[in-house]
This record gives C-alpha cells, structure tokens and sequence, in this order.
C-alpha cells in the first residue's frame, strides 16, 4: 500500500464526508474514528503517530461507499449545491458589505448575481429546467409547484426587479434600502433550499 496515496485519499473522502454531512451524525463521526492518525495516553498527551494501515483505509471505504449510495439516493446534500452556495456566499457578504458602505450599486450588483444563479439553481434542485425561462417565468413554476409560498415568491420577484434595474444600470431607480432587502431574500434562499 502506497501510504501516500492511502492519506491523500483519506483526506479527500473525509472532506467530502464532511461537505455531504455538513460535519454532523454518524456517518460523520464514525468516519472520524475510522480515520485518527494519532494516539493519545492516559494522561491525553500525543503519543507518535499511529501507522497508517490498511484497516484505516478500508475502514473509511467502507463508510465513504454508504455515504456515496445515500448521496446517490438523494438522502445527502449535493456536492454541486454546496460548493455553489459556499462561493455565491462569498459574493453576498461582498454584496452585504458595499451595503454597509452605502455602495447600493455595488451592492445591487453583486446580490443580483448571486440572486440569478440561486434562483436556478433551486428550480434545477425542484426539477425545472431554468433555460431560456426569465426569472419571473421561473419564480411562477417554483409557486404554482408549490415549492415556495406566494410570499416568498412577492420577495423573489421584488429581487427580479432590483436585477433588472441594476443589471441595467438604472442606478437611480433602486436605493439603499432596497438592496438590503433584496441582501436577506436571497441569503434566506440559499439557506432555505441550497444551504441543506
């Protein structure tokens, strides 16, 4: 056995235990305990590391092909979802922080991106295909699926609007205020149907 590869791997199927779990149940735990690399006496100090062997690595096999039959049967997060909404998160603390500088077109701009692709994103998880639909084409199939409350969908086309305007450079007609509002649409979102 390669110890090199065998750690890289283990190191790789932890991550995306990790991701798929978001680090909680037994799935999780138990991929932990399959995979420490050192010891501890009885007193909790660190003692050399343990040898990477052969038990280990099958050990984290074995619990990684479960993890990968229950992502397989949509009982997991998707690997896809979770790394879109980590990186739309990044923009929308930008989009929260020109905001907070009193930056409404940066800011509009920046929310209205991450709005786009997140509304896709969910009629893609709720099994509309978002090609060639306009957003509010899109938010009308997500409410008549019942996928989201009419009330949501009020918000979610008060956010196609500000995209609209600021995709558009119609800077005057969106403010501060409006931007903020759109800023917590679009994070409760991505918590409520990306995030999970």
């Amino acid at each position: 056995m390669d110890t090199r590869l065998a750690h890289g791997w283990m190191v790789a199927a932890l991550n995306l235990i990790h991701l798929v779990t978001l680090g909680r149940g037994a799935y999780y735990d138990q991929a932990i305990k399959a995979s420490e690399f050192s010891a501890t006496d009885t007193q909790g100090k660190p003692m050399s590391p343990v040898v990477l062997d052969r038990v280990r690595v099958t050990r984290l096999h074995g619990i990684f092909m479960n993890v990968y039959k229950d992502w397989q049967a949509g009982l997991l997060r998707q690997v896809e979802y979770i790394i879109s909404a980590d990186n739309f998160d990044q923009f929308l603390r930008h989009a929260e922080q020109y905001h907070k500088s009193g930056k409404h077109v940066e800011a509009g701009v920046l929310v209205s991106t991450v709005f786009e692709d997140a509304l896709k994103k969910v009629a893609q998880r709720n099994g509309i295909n978002p090609s060639g639909l306009s957003a509010q084409d899109i938010i009308d199939r997500l409410r008549d699926g019942d996928f989201i409350t009419p009330v949501h969908a009020r918000r979610l086309e008060e956010a196609a609007a500000l995209r609209n305007k600021a995709l558009h450079a119609e800077w005057t007609e969106f403010n501060l205020r409006d931007v903020g509002s759109v800023i917590r649409t679009v994070d409760e979102l991505i918590q409520q149907y990306l995030d999970r």
